[in-house]
């Protein structure tokens, strides 16, 4: 139901500059939860959207105009150019993240590039679930794998900054079946995959931690040693 009013304010502001709207991220990789999780979508428009119905278009799916099932709505809105050939840094049109606690708004005009999207759009042409348009293989390009590599190394390095040791536990473990088999699932698929490989400890207590079993999260000193393997795979990978 979301998603179909969310594809619907889509179209009534942009219309025929519409090419295609593309569910991705947990919902359908798997292991979406709705207390922990975003609404990750992403738009593709046929050429550059003036400033004034992109600033439209975040008002009508704020989150106080539309409210997530999820924690909130990760909206982003490239071009077609943009999707059919992938950059390190994508140009983009508008990235909104909403929430409860309010809406992050970012313009693309005069922007160097977004290196997440390079990522979005790899999950995007591989597993994406199109809710307007074409079907991903038709409209998005193929991303290289040294950039994906690049990019999860990235979110690696957020991760340890930034997020709890159960965050990083878990994204390690992507980053980690990635580098070995090339292939992109979620967090909890790639901690499942790594069991058994010498990390079990803060591998099952991030899943218990995700999967709401549990409110103890891994050993700081046992989530740095998976993120420190983690890195070490993906650096050999991508030599």
């Amino acid at each position: 139901m979301y998603c179909e009013r969310l594809t619907g304010r889509l179209v009534d502001v942009l219309g025929d500059d519409l090419v295609a709207a593309y569910l991705h991220g947990s919902a359908v990789l798997g292991g979406w939860r709705s207390d922990r999780s975003d609404v990750d979508v992403l738009a593709v428009t046929t050429g550059s959207i003036d400033s004034g119905r992109l600033e439209r278009l975040a008002a009508t799916v704020s989150h106080r105009a539309l409210a997530t099932p999820g924690v909130g709505l990760e909206l982003d809105v490239i071009t077609q150019a943009a999707a059919a050939g992938p950059r390190r840094a994508s140009p983009f049109e508008l990235n909104l993240a909403t929430g409860p606690d309010g809406d992050d708004v970012t313009f693309g005009a005069g922007h160097p590039g977004n290196t997440d999207v390079i990522l979005f759009l790899a999950v995007v042409r591989a597993c994406g679930h199109a809710l307007f348009g074409p079907q991903p293989t038709d409209v998005v390009g193929t991303v290289p794998r040294a950039w994906l590599l690049e990019g999860f190394a990235r979110e690696l390095d957020w991760a340890t900054a930034n997020g709890s040791t159960a965050y990083q536990a878990l994204n390690a473990a992507r980053v980690w079946r990635y580098a070995e088999q090339g292939a992109i699932c979620s967090k909890l698929d790639g901690a499942r995959w790594a069991l058994g490989r010498g990390h079990d400890g803060a591998l099952m207590d991030a899943i218990a931690f995700q999967e709401g079993r549990s409110g103890r999260l891994p050993e700081p000193a046992a989530a740095a040693a998976l993120v420190a393997h983690a890195q070490a795979v993906s650096r050999a990978a991508a030599s």
